[in-house]
């Protein structure tokens, strides 16, 4: 994959335990950061059975061939979705309880939950990553287009036809422009996030749950209003009414990662995040 640039590849599949075994037969993993699943909501409702196959079962193999092999840790990536509706605009905490609300959510508690059993029972050490809205391009790879189904790619794509009519759910929220508000992260930052969860659990032996979001949120017009900017052209607004379970505003409480991990979102400005999917040079301050 043209995203992975650190060692060598191996392709295949976790749900096929016997090739995973050749893996952690091959190296002698001192950690493992776990990201292979399947992640689209409105997909997991379509195809739960799909889901829950891919996403527990094949983590399940990891994780039986983690304690088998006597990995020292798992950064597991998990997300905001298991949180559920908020009942107010205060940033979201680790602490709240979890109330997943389609599929795909309920697999990642799944394995937040069965991630701490194996803490109490063998004492893998593990890092539950609560990860927000991940978009961003990462220029030092080769991996620039972005594809996702999610708002900020699929207004670039919008923004690259001659006629650009953008529909937004909702006008009429409790915010400062009346659109939704959302915690977007780069996937950079995400990145550094992973590798200082890792570091800190191997040498901690102690597991951990943290959100990876920026403590602040941006409103989908001025998402809107900054992928126009960027591909200097003008769009219609079609305003629609409110998508059922959406709420005025999603932002995280980043306190204990910023405390506990020493990491900061340092990519994650609106500039940045958008200015990646255009070949912005400046918009990017590189790796930290």
């Amino acid at each position: 994959m043209p995203s992975i640039y650190w060692g060598p590849i191996e392709q295949g599949d976790i749900l096929d335990k016997e090739w995973l075994r050749t893996i952690f037969e091959k190296y002698n993993f001192v950690g493992i950061i776990h990201l292979a699943a399947k992640i689209y909501v409105p997909e997991s409702v379509e195809k739960p059975l799909q889901y829950y196959q891919e996403n527990i079962t094949g983590t399940l193999n990891v994780l039986e061939l983690a304690v088998e092999f006597k990995v020292g840790g798992i950064v597991f990536a998990s997300t905001s979705a298991v949180y559920g509706i908020l009942e107010s605009d205060t940033p979201v905490q680790e602490d709240r309880a979890t109330c997943p609300l389609s599929p795909y959510a309920e697999t990642k508690v799944v394995i937040e939950h069965l991630l701490k059993h194996l803490w109490e029972s063998n004492h893998l050490p593990s890092a539950i990553l609560r990860y927000f809205n991940v978009c961003g391009i990462d220029r030092e790879t080769d991996n620039t287009d972005g594809h996702s189904p999610h708002l900020i790619p699929c207004l670039v794509k919008a923004f690259q036809q001659e006629l650009v009519d953008v529909q937004i759910f909702g006008t009429d929220y409790s915010t400062k422009d009346g659109t939704c508000i959302r915690d977007y992260v780069h996937v950079v930052d995400v990145a550094h996030a992973n590798v200082m969860a890792l570091q800190h659990i191997l040498s901690e032996k102690k597991s951990i749950v943290a959100n990876i979001g920026t403590g602040k949120g941006n409103s989908v017009r001025e998402i809107v209003g900054s992928v126009s900017q960027y591909s200097k052209k003008e769009f219609k607004e079609i305003c629609l009414p409110r998508r059922k379970g959406d709420v005025p505003r999603v932002v995280a409480n980043i306190d204990f990662a910023k405390n506990t991990l020493g990491w900061e979102p340092k990519n994650s400005s609106l500039e940045h995040i958008v200015g990646s999917y255009y070949g912005d040079k400046e918009a990017i301050p590189g790796h930290s």
